[in-house]
């Protein structure tokens, strides 16, 4: 059946008809409405009452009908007491319900009759209205009024006041609670509770919940007769604020619970529908199968699946003094050392070809091997004994040296890194890769959500991965006995599981010392675990409710970081290298530096260019080239080598 929002009126005492207008009730009526909208008002009748009485009663609720159609534009119908078993639950498709139907019930009716209409019809997860006239302790003494259900008793104390009272219990066999919700003058109007459902009913006295959960530390165990665990200290953090007593029961197989071809349910999920726990605080894996027996609270644990392994031994390549800078940065820097060695060369070479005296000089100057070597010494931040007079000559050391003093702070720092932090040698990195080897043999966790994901997949490959596994045997009970044998034992093993789950046991073990723990590169399927419940529970929402506010206050963060957990995990391991992106600001400059030489040395050739006569020109403008007053010779010398002495 759907789930019943149900709508109470009015316990309609002869005298409340004549004490308060049909107007006056319609309209409180339609206040309590908008609080649980429905396209689908059912108006039932008590044909046991006397002609008045029923005239009393089509009037209000012809008046009513008509004010629903018009303010929230829904249907009314009439459906007989006597018949309520099968008009209230059966006929919604029917008169087009699209969501659960609202109850309407007039009057007059007897303690009798109401009691009757509470046991036979689901009141959980309603919404239930009476105004009544007589004692609300003694109507309700027999009533069936769920935790879980919202009724709100109307009791009369005079034409002008009416007192609105909350009725619930924990339990059949609880106290009956009763408490103020609010109240209704002619003069300030209706003023109710506006907290929430479960603030303002959090109390469950005591009452004993028998909690079920499965071995697998660090998810839960009990060890020394104490119950812990990433789950058990949630749900301790619940059990606080709701007050109820706990007994946690463990899985008899020691499993959370799948579905077996007979159609019955082992682990947990059997446990909790044959009766004998109320409730699985472990690591309950959403999914279909289960999503059709169980009720689940929000999602607690956010991870994916994963396939752990040990890395083969890696030895260091000659070439990891290369690994830290990226392709583009090693030809953007020795695009720069043949530029530089081009630019100082030629600069040399125009200088002994201009000028007569440079020829005879000893010094060899800056030719291109020397001028390859000084580029070398820069890019390395190793001084050289000479360095040009003027500034077109110095800009070139000016921008290799700025360029090497990144650079090489760079390189050292992630040279170090590199040759400590091997990169992991894996065997397989996907599924394809694995059944393709034949060699390693993949271990699940039995009667699991797991061995689920592959036993009702569609895909091709998950099918022939989980034949190898049945043709193995290789199934594990639980996460900690499937790590040792695949990570400590001899053989060439793999563990299937929940990424976070398997993260958060390593952190706790000494599993890493047996060898070098890898996955694949991407993640796998998406993983939500929760606590799970019958789909009646009475106290599944406020559970829900709870846990909600734990995570709003920082609780669950709390104990997922006592656990090494982070909620937002990096997904897949990235090499670190240096880019050309990282130090694209100072390849900008070092092009700026080369564009000024070109245009300063470019200066002087204009001018001893001149009218295309070269000599001529050249010695009408100056006085010679060596003469010590000179621009050219100035601008030549700068391409000449300093010696310092």
């Amino acid at each position: 059946m759907a789930r019943l929002v149900a709508w109470f009126l009015w316990h309609f005492a002869t005298i409340a008809c004549a004490v308060y207008e049909t107007d006056v009730l319609v309209n409180l009526t339609l206040v309590f409405v908008s609080y649980h909208p429905s396209n689908c008002i059912k108006l039932i009748h008590n044909r046991n009452t006397t002609d008045m009485e029923n005239y009393q009663v089509f009037q209000v609720f012809k008046a009513l009908a008509s004010r629903m159609k018009e303010t929230v534009g829904v249907y009314a119908y009439d459906v007989y007491m006597e018949t309520q078993k099968d008009s209230l639950e059966g006929d919604q498709a029917r008169h087009n319900c699209l969501n659960p139907a609202k109850y309407v019930i007039g009057e007059p009716f007897s303690k009798n009759d109401f009691t009757k209409l509470t046991k036979s019809v689901a009141m959980d997860n309603g919404f239930w209205f009476i105004i009544l006239n007589s004692s609300v302790s003694e109507f309700f003494e027999d009533a069936k009024t769920p935790f879980n259900s919202e009724l709100i008793v109307a009791k009369i104390k005079s034409r002008d006041r009416i007192e609105f009272r909350e009725v619930y219990r924990v339990d059949e066999n609880y106290p009956r609670r009763i408490y103020n919700y609010g109240v209704w003058t002619i003069e300030e109007g209706l003023l109710l509770n506006k907290q929430r459902l479960y603030a303002r009913r959090s109390d469950l006295e005591g009452k004993l919940i028998r909690a079920g959960y499965i071995e697998n530390w660090p998810m839960s165990s009990l060890r020394n007769g104490l119950w812990d665990g990433f789950f058990p200290r949630i749900w301790k953090e619940i059990e606080a604020q709701i007050n109820c007593t706990t007994q946690p029961y463990r899985s008899v197989d020691n499993a959370t619970g799948v579905l077996k071809t007979n159609g019955s349910w082992n682990g947990l999920v059997g446990m909790l529908l044959r009766g004998e726990i109320d409730v699985i605080v472990s690591e309950t894996t959403m999914d279909y199968d289960r999503s059709t027996v169980l009720k689940f609270s929000r999602p607690i644990l956010i991870s994916n699946y994963q396939v752990f392994f040990c890395a083969l031994a890696s030895d260091l390549k000659w070439t990891a003094v290369l690994y830290p800078f990226s392709r583009s940065t090693w030809m953007a820097v020795c695009s720069w050392l043949i530029a530089g060695t081009l630019t100082i060369s030629i600069c040399h070479h125009l200088a002994r070809k201009r000028i007569p005296s440079y020829i005879n000089k000893e010094e060899d100057g800056f030719t291109p091997v020397v001028s390859f070597f000084f580029i070398l010494q820069s890019l390395c931040q190793q001084g050289y004994p000479t360095v040009p007079r003027l500034a077109s000559g110095k800009i070139i050391f000016l921008t290799s040296y700025l360029l090497s003093a990144v650079l090489i702070p760079s390189y050292s720092a992630w040279l170090i890194y590199s040759l400590t932090h091997h990169v992991p040698n894996k065997p397989f990195n996907s599924f394809e890769e694995f059944l393709s080897l034949g060699r390693y043999e993949l271990n699940i966790i039995k009667h699991s959500a797991e061995q689920t994901y592959f036993k009702r997949s569609m895909n091709t490959l998950h099918r022939m991965v989980y034949a190898t596994v049945k043709k193995n045997k290789q199934r594990v009970q639980s996460v900690k006995e499937g790590l040792e044998r695949t990570f400590c034992q001899m053989g060439q093993q793999a563990f299937f599981g929940v990424e976070a789950i398997v993260k958060m046991y390593l952190q706790q073990s000494t599993l890493h010392s047996c060898c070098h723990i890898v996955t694949f590169s991407k993640p796998l399927s998406p993983v939500y675990q929760s606590l799970g419940f019958l789909k009646d529970y009475p106290y599944s929402q406020l559970i829900n409710y709870k846990l909600q506010r734990l995570f709003t206050t920082g609780v669950i963060d709390n104990i997922q970081k006592h656990f090494h957990y982070k909620r937002h995990m990096a997904q897949s391991y990235k090499e670190v290298e240096v880019g050309i992106k990282d130090v694209f600001q100072i390849f900008i400059l070092l092009l700026l530096g080369l564009e000024s030489r070109r245009k300063v040395a470019g200066s002087w050739e204009l001018l001893a260019g001149g009218d295309g006569g070269g000599g001529r020109t050249y010695q009408r403008r100056w006085k010679g080239p060596n003469s010590e007053n000179s621009i050219l010779w100035k601008d030549l010398r700068d391409c000449s080598p300093l010696v310092v002495n």
